[in-house]
């Protein structure tokens, strides 16, 4: 993800941080910020404008993490 989104951090000279850094610091966050991510876009999404939108008289949500490489 930090690599398709060019994240990447430089310092003054170009030089990019090493590649096992992105996990290690990864590995340190709390569940916090998905938390705090989730509830965000749960509010966004259940907000009355959009009663209307409904499959069958249900209401759908839908988060998908799945990557995969296609040719």
């Amino acid at each position: 993800v930090v690599e398709k989104l060019d994240l990447t951090l430089t310092d003054t000279l170009g030089d990019t941080v090493a590649p096992s850094a992105i996990p290690q610091a990864r590995q340190r966050l709390s569940s916090d910020p998905l938390q705090a991510l989730f509830h965000l876009c749960a509010a966004h999404w259940t907000q009355e404008e959009d009663a209307d939108d409904t499959w069958y008289g249900l209401r759908l949500f839908s988060v998908d993490g799945t990557q995969f490489r296609a040719p």
